[in-house]
C-alpha cells in the first residue's frame, strides 16, 4: 500500500508542480508559506535551466513512512520542515528535471542555491584516497545506510563541484544532456589532482532508477524493470540452522559492494543466457520467455529463497543471486515435491559452468588438493570432528584420486575446476556408502532436508554431494542440452536419458563404483 492508501490531503497545482499537503498538518497560514516557498524554488531553478519541467507532486506529511526525505516515481514525500530548512531541494530538483540519478539533484541544487565547497577538502582526499570510487557519484553514496560520515561529505561535495565544473565550462544544457562521465578526469585535472580515473562500471547503471522504502534504505529499479530492495545485513555465525557456515559477516553494507553485486547481478544473468544459447539453443526461448517479467529482489535477508510464481526473490548475500533467480528461468511445471533434486541443481551447475560465482572457493579447494595436512589444518578444532580426522583424511584423499583420474591436479588455484571438484566428492560419497558401508561423512539427502519431498522414483533420496556425481554422469553420456530440457519440464527423464530413473540411477552406481576401484 502506498502513501495514497494513508491520508487525504489539500491540493494546489501550478504548472507541473502540484503540492499537496496532508489534512492533519494543513492549516492557510502554512499552505500559503509552504507554497510560497515551493514556487520560490523552482522560479530559481528555472533561471538556471532552460529545461521543461517534469510533471511532479511534493507531498507534504507531518512524517514520512521512511523516517527522511522519499523520492518515489514522480513524487517526493516530506514534512514542513524539510520545506522551509531547505532540505528538500534536492528532490525537488531531481524530479522538476527528470533526474534519474541522485547525484545530479544533489549537484544541481547545491550550484543554484549556493552550496558551501571545500575545494581544498576535495583535492586531498582525492590525491592521497586508496581508490576513486566515490567519483562514481553511485546513489549508495549519497544514503547513511552505506555509507560513513566522511564518505557522505565527499560524495555531495564531489557532485556540488562536478556540476558547477560542467555548467561553468561547457553549459548547462551538456549536464543535462550527459551523466557527467565524460568530464570526470577534466574535473581531477582541474582541481590539480594529478591520477587517472577509470570507472569500471561506466555507463552500466545508465537508465537505473533510485527510490527508498521504510525497510529499504536503496530500492533501484533497472532498465528491464528489476526492483532490488537492498538494505545492510550482519549475519552471526550459528543464527541460520544448516546455513551458518555459508552466511557469515557483512553484507550489501558499502556503496562499494552494491555497485559491485548490480553489475555482476545482470552480467552473470546474461551469461547464463548467453550459455544457454551456445549449449542448448533449443530451449532458449524458453528460458528467455521465463526470464521476460521484472523480477523483485529482496536483499539483505537471512536466507535465500525463490517464488517463481511470484516473480520474486530473497537473498542473503549477492552470492546466492544466481542461484535463485536461475530457479525463476526454471520453474518447476510438475510436482516440486518429486523433483526437488533437479530443480535444486541446475542452479548451482549453470552458475559454476557459466560464471566466476566460485572464484573464491578456488583457492580453499586448492588447498584441500594440494596440502596434505589440509584436513587437520581445517577440521581440527572442530570437536564434532575430531575424533574422526582419520577417516575424514581418509575420504579427501579419495577425493583427490578421484580428481586427478578425471583432470589432472591443478597447478594453480586458478586451475580448480570446480564442478570436476564436487563431482569427485560425490563420487567418493556413493562409493563409500554403496561398496563400503560407510555413512560417516555421507551429507544429509534432500528428502531429509524436505520432509516433503517425495523419495520413491526420485532423486530426491541422494545427497547433494551425490547429485552433483549424477548430473555430471546424465550430462557427460547425454548432453547438457537435455539436462536442460529435462529441467525445463520439457523432456521427461526417459526422452532426456533414454532409460528411466532406475535405471539411470543403477548404471551410474556402477559406473562411479567401477570407476573407483580401478584407481585405487
Amino acid at each position: 500500500m502506498g502513501y495514497r492508501s494513508y491520508f487525504e490531503t489539500f491540493t494546489v497545482a501550478v504548472g507541473s508542480c502540484t503540492l499537496a499537503i496532508q489534512n492533519k498538518v494543513f492549516n492557510d497560514d502554512l499552505g500559503f508559506t509552504l507554497w510560497e516557498k515551493v514556487a520560490k524554488d523552482l522560479s530559481a531553478v528555472s533561471l538556471v535551466s532552460p529545461a521543461e519541467f517534469s510533471e511532479f507532486t511534493v507531498y507534504v506529511v507531518d512524517k514520512t513512512l521512511a523516517g527522511c526525505i522519499q523520492v518515489i516515481n514522480g513524487s517526493v514525500y516530506c514534512t514542513p520542515e524539510d520545506i522551509t530548512s531547505g532540505a528538500y531541494r534536492e528532490a525537488l530538483v531531481r524530479l522538476a528535471m527528470g533526474f534519474s540519478e541522485p547525484w545530479k539533484g544533489v549537484g544541481l541544487a547545491g550550484y543554484i542555491f549556493g552550496e558551501a565547497l571545500d575545494e581544498a577538502f576535495l583535492r586531498s582526499y582525492y590525491s592521497e584516497a586508496e581508490d576513486l570510487d566515490a567519483l562514481s557519484l553511485f546513489a549508495a553514496y549519497f544514503i547513511d545506510a552505506f555509507a560513513t560520515e566522511e564518505e557522505l561529505n565527499i560524495a555531495k561535495q564531489t557532485a556540488v563541484s562536478l556540476t558547477t565544473y560542467i555548467i561553468e565550462n561547457y553549459g548547462i544544457e551538456q549536464f543535462l544532456a550527459e551523466n557527467g562521465q565524460s568530464h570526470k578526469q577534466g574535473w581531477l585535472t582541474a582541481l590539480g589532482v594529478e591520477r587517472e580515473y577509470a570507472d569500471p562500471y561506466a555507463g552500466c547503471f545508465d537508465g537505473y532508477r533510485y527510490s527508498v522504502t521504510k525497510e529499504y534504505p536503496l530500492v533501484v529499479t533497472t532498465k528491464r524493470n528489476d526492483v532490488f530492495f537492498i538494505k545492510p545485513v550482519t549475519h552471526d555465525t550459528g543464527g541460520y540452522g544448516y546455513q551458518s557456515d555459508f552466511y557469515t559477516g557483512s553484507d550489501f553494507d558499502t556503496p562499494q559492494y552494491v555497485m559491485s553485486f548490480l553489475y555482476k547481478a545482470e552480467a552473470d544473468i546474461q551469461a547464463v543466457l548467453n550459455g544457454i544459447a551456445k549449449e542448448a539453443p533449443a530451449y532458449l526461448q524458453t528460458v528467455l520467455d521465463n526470464y521476460e517479467e521484472p523480477i523483485s529482489v529482496y536483499c539483505g535477508k537471512s536466507k535465500s529463497f525463490a517464488w517463481p510464481d511470484q516473480r520474486k526473490i530473497e537473498i542473503a548475500d549477492g552470492k546466492t543471486f544466481v542461484h535463485e533467480t536461475v530457479h525463476l528461468l526454471f520453474p518447476y511445471r510438475v510436482s516440486y515435491s518429486a523433483a526437488i533434486w533437479k530443480y535444486e541443481t541446475i542452479p548451482h551447475y549453470l552458475e559454476l559452468l557459466f560464471t566466476d560465482i566460485g572464484d573464491e572457493d578456488r583457492a580453499e579447494t586448492y588447498k584441500l588438493l594440494t596440502e596434505d595436512n589440509w584436513v587437520e589444518a581445517y577440521y581440527g578444532d572442530d570437536p564434532q570432528v575430531r575424533d574422526h580426522l582419520e577417516e575424514l583424511t581418509e575420504y579427501y584423499a579419495l577425493v583427490k584420486k578421484i580428481y586427478s583420474a578425471y583432470t589432472g591436479m591443478p597447478e594453480t588455484p586458478d586451475d580448480v575446476d570446480l564442478i570436476t571438484f564436487y563431482r569427485s566428492c560425490g563420487d567418493a560419497e556413493l562409493y563409500q556408502y554403496a561398496v563400503e558401508g560407510i555413512t560417516l561423512f555421507r551429507s544429509t539427502p534432500l528428502a531429509e532436508l524436505y520432509p516433503y519431498a517425495v523419495v520413491s522414483g526420485s532423486g530426491n533420496e541422494l545427497t547433494e554431494s551425490e547429485l552433483h556425481s549424477f548430473r555430471e554422469f546424465l550430462v557427460m553420456k547425454y548432453s547438457l542440452s537435455n539436462y536442460i530440457g529435462f529441467c525445463l519440464d520439457e523432456l521427461s527423464f526417459e526422452d532426456a536419458f533414454g532409460m528411466s530413473y532406475s535405471e539411470a540411477k543403477e548404471a551410474w552406481t556402477a559406473y562411479v563404483c567401477a570407476f573407483v576401484n580401478d584407481i585405487r
